[in-house]
């Protein structure tokens, strides 16, 4: 197996991270494919050593690998919810996995203010579709 290279642009964050933890979390982003693919966390002294005199120890997570270098592709849309219950989040997602085909998966949080509306007497909800293409197949 080859070992595959990809060159993109991509976006460095380094914030201080508070609460139970603290810590100082490294991250780099593809805004193309809008997703976080790689964070490291390190503590404090261990941040100030690397920067200072060399590499330290640190925790990585990896993901979404296979959206790295792709372009995020969004499209918004709304349906009928076959429910007697306006907010009934349970048929939303159950209505909205219908729409995952061809590459699309869709938004399954539906917690937000406009997440249900009534439209003619019925019950609607709208959320986001979501996939990742290859940069030359737009």
């Amino acid at each position: 197996m080859k070992n595959k290279t990809k060159k993109f642009g991509a976006y460095l964050r380094i914030s201080k991270v508070s609460g139970s933890e603290e810590y100082i979390s490294v991250a780099v982003r593809d805004n193309d494919a809008g997703i976080e693919f790689l964070e490291l966390k390190v503590d404090f002294k261990s941040f100030a050593k690397c920067i200072t005199s060399g590499s330290v120890k640190c925790e990585a997570e990896i993901k979404g690998l296979d959206k790295i270098g792709k372009v995020q592709e969004i499209k918004r849309i709304e349906f009928k919810v076959k429910s007697d219950k306006f907010h009934d989040k349970e048929k939303a997602i159950e209505q909205a996995r219908k729409y995952n085909n061809a590459g699309w998966i869709a938004e399954e949080y539906f917690s937000s203010q406009d997440s249900f509306f009534s439209k003619g007497g019925e019950n609607w909800a709208r959320t986001i579709l979501r996939r990742h293409t290859a940069k030359n197949e737009l």
